[in-house]
């Protein structure tokens, strides 16, 4: 589990051999094209930036990812995934968004929506990590409050299963955009 504070909490576990049959491969970010995927990642106690160029998935539900560092050249290893030894992005720590309520002041809420298929995508940090999200939402409150109304990946569940949906406050600690890729400037995937 990650701390109050969601710092990571302990080293990732790293596998000297992926068991082979059957072979899961799921994914593959190409490096060459700067397709790979950010994550940050515990070891040797401290957090640190790296990429994830392949994801393996097992029938137990186990998933494995093959990284190398973000910031050198250096060797890549292959990691069990943990949610207290890594999270997708470089993003810092973050703190759990503010679930928003029904706007019942005065004046009009202003309520921008996004069609299915085309909403934009979100990191939104709940119960102590950021979960991947998409905007389906946004409300504006005469009071100046913005509120998010997002889906969030279900913890723990399939994608199959669909999204939860949550309305958050807008925090950038609490909300950030989310992009495929890796940025030049080394924002989170």
């Amino acid at each position: 589990m990650t701390s109050e504070d969601g710092a990571l909490t302990r080293d990732a576990e790293v596998i000297d051999r992926l068991p082979r049959e059957p072979l899961p491969v799921i994914g593959f970010w190409n490096g060459s094209r700067g397709q790979d995927r950010a994550l940050t990642i515990r070891l040797s106690g401290r957090e640190q930036r790296a990429v994830a160029t392949e994801e393996y998935a097992y029938p137990d539900g186990r998933t494995a990812y093959r990284i190398r560092p973000a910031d050198a050249d250096g060797p890549m290893v292959r990691v069990w995934w943990d949610d207290a030894a890594m999270r997708w992005g470089w993003l810092g720590p973050g703190r759990d968004g503010v679930d928003a309520l029904q706007y019942h002041g005065p004046g009009e809420v202003r309520r921008r929506w996004w069609d299915e298929g085309h909403w934009p995508m979100l990191w939104v940090h709940r119960g102590g990590r950021w979960r991947e999200a998409w905007l389906h939402g946004r409300e504006d409150w005469p009071d100046g409050t913005v509120v998010y109304l997002v889906g969030v990946e279900r913890e723990g569940a399939a994608r199959l299963l669909g999204l939860e949906d949550v309305r958050v406050t807008y925090d950038p600690r609490a909300v950030q955009p989310r992009k495929y890729l890796v940025r030049a400037d080394g924002s989170q995937a």
